[in-house]
């Protein structure tokens, strides 16, 4: 158990069992929707992100102990470690442990462990039980919309899907399904489509729907989202490692252009 892990149980009680998945059984959506909406840059940085450190010591030297800037690296080392405390104390030793991470521990195997130990709402650790909670499947069978929600609840966990519905959320989402298409992870009716399903999801929740009624009403107007057939799942896989790389292609997938996105998007838009 982590540290995050035991400061919860003594808090709340029994929390749900860590479901253990192996980074090769993690969508590669899911994957690179994390990558975009935590740490786009993780497999090109060190232990920490230079020009998102500056923005923490400009916050820390005016006594700003709010969250953001870190790395996954080191949120994996707080979620080992340390706990939630905001103090320059406990910051100065996620600096310390985040960088003997990144030198004992290769990058895949960070993300595996990030990915299975932070927390993905009240008392769920590990993608693999946050996918079933949510979304009642396993972790290779998240379909991008489902990706992008389970990516935007990490920066407050015990909020859960109704953090998702947040402004600061749906910004979030946006820029993931950006780097997703980019990434060609996805191509241009299934950017269109799942950006769609998003917005009207959000409507629905700021609107004062319970997330998962948000998430059948959505349903109920767009069909259930479908999976990738064999082609875009050949599609994604190579693609994945572009998502690793933290870099875009200028290869986009021709599959009517942009014009076919604003069309998907007017089809499938709230009526």
């Amino acid at each position: 158990t982590t540290a995050y892990m035991r400061r919860e149980l003594t808090a709340h009680g029994p929390q749900q069992p860590v479901v253990w998945t192996a980074l090769d059984d993690v969508s590669p959506v899911a994957v690179c929707a994390v990558l975009a909406a935590e740490d786009w840059l993780f497999f090109h940085h060190g232990s920490l992100d230079w020009d998102s450190q500056r923005l923490v010591f400009t916050k820390l030297l005016h006594a700003d102990l709010s969250a953001g800037g870190s790395t996954i690296t080191q949120q994996l080392a707080r979620n080992l470690f340390l706990g939630p405390d905001r103090t320059p104390r406990r910051k100065a030793r996620e600096y310390v442990l985040a960088y003997m991470l990144s030198q004992a521990v290769p990058k895949a195997r960070q993300l595996e462990l990030y990915l299975n130990l932070v927390e993905w709402g009240p008392g769920v650790w590990g993608i693999g039980a946050a996918s079933r909670h949510w979304f009642g499947k396993v972790p290779n069978e998240l379909t991008p919309t489902e990706a992008v929600l389970l990516a935007t609840i990490l920066p407050a966990p015990h909020r859960g899907l109704a953090y998702a519905g947040t402004p600061t959320a749906r910004r979030a989402q946006e820029k993931a399904v950006d780097w997703l298409w980019h990434t060609t992870l996805l191509d241009n009716i299934e950017r269109g489509a799942t950006s769609a399903r998003l917005r009207l999801w959000g409507i629905y929740v700021a609107a004062g729907h319970d997330p998962i009624e948000a998430r059948a009403l959505v349903e109920q107007e767009f069909g259930p989202e479908p999976g990738a057939d064999g082609a875009a799942q050949a599609r994604r896989r190579a693609a994945a490692s572009r998502c690793a790389e933290g870099r875009s292609s200028g290869d986009i997938p021709d599959d009517g252009g942009k014009d076919a996105t604003v069309v998907e998007s007017r089809r499938l838009a709230p009526r």
